[in-house]
């Protein structure tokens, strides 16, 4: 339960929300748990906090939901939407934002951004390259328990 409660707090997830993850998970073939990690792996604000272009997943969560993220040019607004390979992220035309999002991106320069995403920080736009697949999730989280709670 504490390790279902650790992924809901780090992904901000709520418990409905869990759930259509966790239908979606066990609908493909294959480890469940691997597929929940993927899942989660693949929502927006992870996808920016992976860049490294936020502080945290609840700044890139605020970030999106103000509307200042664009994905193919079109303005997103749900931190849960799952993004896709060949997408391009970009961000508002705002000089508040870009120079406050060019500071965090240089402060965390020394973070590796996965190889699945690739990031120009100085255009300040990011591309899903690929998706994510089993070797490039490290989760500090017992999947496998997660999935034994949830599938009771």
């Amino acid at each position: 339960l504490r390790e279902k409660q650790k992924l809901k707090r780090i992904y901000g997830i709520f418990e409905k929300q869990f759930k259509i993850y966790f239908r979606e998970a066990t609908k493909n073939k294959g480890n469940t748990a691997d597929h929940l990690a993927l899942i989660v792996k693949k929502r927006l604000d992870n996808v920016l906090y992976q860049m490294g272009v936020t502080r945290s997943r609840t700044h890139a969560r605020q970030l999106i939901v103000h509307g200042h993220v664009k994905i193919n040019n079109r303005r997103v607004n749900v931190p849960a939407y799952a993004v896709r390979p060949v997408e391009i992220i970009t961000f508002r035309d705002k000089e508040k934002i870009r120079t406050q999002l060019a500071e965090i991106a240089a402060e965390n320069a020394y973070r590796a951004v996965p190889g699945w995403i690739s990031f120009d920080s100085q255009a300040l736009q990011g591309e899903i390259l690929a998706m994510p697949t089993v070797d490039d999730v490290k989760q500090p989280l017992q999947m496998q328990l997660i999935v034994e709670i949830a599938s009771r």
